[in-house]
């Protein structure tokens, strides 16, 4: 999906758009999962960090700027939670 298009579901998404929320997530949970697998290595974490970063998406796009790179900052908020987990893992063991 092109960054046009992005946009356009991000600021339907912050007028409280549901089906754009759920457009937007087809669109991009598979590029978020990818990366937090990528960083954590394993998929069950990976599995509750894509669901975590779209929870944190929900809550607080009204603090994404529009017309900037949304994937940036979607992927900025996956590296964020995955590092967190493997901190947390970290101090666990």
């Amino acid at each position: 999906m092109n960054k046009l298009m992005l946009n356009l579901l991000v600021r339907k998404v912050k007028q409280g758009d549901e089906n754009a929320f759920a457009k937007l997530y087809q669109q991009t949970y598979k590029g978020v999962f990818s990366y937090a697998y990528s960083i954590v290595q394993n998929y069950h974490a990976a599995e509750d960090i894509t669901q975590e970063t779209f929870i944190k998406v929900k809550l607080n796009v009204h603090a994404y700027k529009d017309d900037t790179n949304f994937s940036a900052w979607l992927l900025q908020i996956t590296k964020n939670l995955s590092f967190n987990y493997l901190s947390k893992s970290k101090r666990e063991s």
